[in-house]
């Protein structure tokens, strides 16, 4: 039997906590390299070097970052919602450059910009305590909270399942998202008339959160199918936004599992390893000139203090909970899923 040294445990909390601090840092000047480098390729009308940001993979990112906001509010996590505001400020800046660029439909545009302003509107209510009891009764604040949480379920369900469609196929149809959202719609109504069988009750209060880490997993997924299609555009991507963006995820990794949150650990474990994975394409990828965007001996460089910090902290949270090897408690969190609820 292992047992965990209190003393250690102790020391790892604190050191966890100040890599999210860290993060929070990181985060906040994620895409500012991506949105200066559009700034400049705009005022100087070379549009077409937005071409290879894929708006379907930052729309799921800004829609992720909407639903973990209203997820770490709820939970009263304040480190976590400031990162996810920071999050939808930022792919909402790019957007914009990418709409201006003439590379995202109108229509998916001002319905974004519509969604957005409602749901930064009402979170701002809850944060502010503008849906509390004392002010608007307990009942109507608590179900106007209740009733957004499940609109953004169904949304993130449609969304992510349209976007996966499209980015797979390359087509437009809309019947994937649609059918999609009428699903996961029926099965809400279907858990609020207490219909559904006994081992499926109560399953939606998962939905969105989970919806939300699939979204914002799916934003680097996109990014890399449009990097693969075609590696000549790759010269429209700043690396140190994605070196930001692997770093900041990689950052939250540690805490997530040492609190033994599933859906914290699965989203920022997913985007720290898509950002080496972009590290990677830029690497494979050549310009009409033939050099690669990424030196090998960069990306080496890279890898080796990536999966070195990998290694490190998944063996400090096997000894701070007293158990062996590396992969033990991430091993136990990612098993426990199918019986755990977050």
């Amino acid at each position: 039997m292992f047992i965990s040294d209190p003393s250690i445990t102790a020391q790892y909390s604190r050191a966890t906590d100040r890599l999210v601090a860290a993060s929070t840092l990181s985060f906040a000047v994620l895409l500012l390299p991506q949105i200066l480098q559009n700034s400049l390729a705009l005022s100087a009308g070379n549009t077409a070097a937005l071409s290879i940001l894929s708006w379907v993979g930052f729309t799921t990112a800004l829609l992720g970052n909407t639903v973990l906001l209203s997820y770490f509010v709820s939970r009263g996590e304040a480190g976590g919602a400031r990162i996810q505001a920071l999050g939808a400020l930022s792919n909402a800046a790019v957007l914009a450059q990418v709409f201006l660029a003439g590379h995202m439909p109108t229509v998916a545009a001002y319905t974004l910009a519509a969604i957005e302003a409602v749901g930064m509107s009402v979170t701002l209510a809850k944060v502010t305590g503008m849906l509390d009891g004392s002010r608007v009764g307990d009942n109507f604040g608590k179900g106007v909270w209740q009733s957004y949480l499940d609109a953004l379920g169904v949304l993130g369900v449609t969304v992510l399942v349209q976007a996966l469609s499209m980015t797979i196929t390359g087509g437009t149809a809309t019947q994937p998202g649609v059918l999609a959202g009428l699903g996961a719609l029926t099965f809400l109504l279907l858990d609020k008339l207490g219909k559904l069988p006994q081992n499926l009750q109560g399953v939606w209060v998962l939905v969105p959160a989970w919806a939300a880490t699939f979204l914002f997993g799916f934003q680097p997924v996109a990014q890399l199918v449009s990097n693969l299609r075609d590696p000549t555009s790759l010269a429209g991507i700043a690396v140190p936004s994605v070196v930001l963006a692997m770093v900041s995820n990689a950052l939250m990794v540690p805490r997530a599992l040492f609190t033994e949150d599933a859906v914290w650990f699965v989203g920022s474990a997913w985007g720290s390893l898509m950002g080496w994975a972009q590290l990677l394409s830029l690497c494979l990828g050549t310009s009409p000139s033939g050099a690669r965007f990424l030196a090998p001996p960069i990306f080496a460089a890279s890898t080796a203090v990536f999966f070195t910090y990998w290694a490190l902290f998944l063996r400090a949270d096997c000894k701070s909970k007293g158990q062996p090897g590396l992969f033990n408690t991430a091993a136990a969190l990612l098993l426990g899923l199918a019986n755990k609820r977050v």
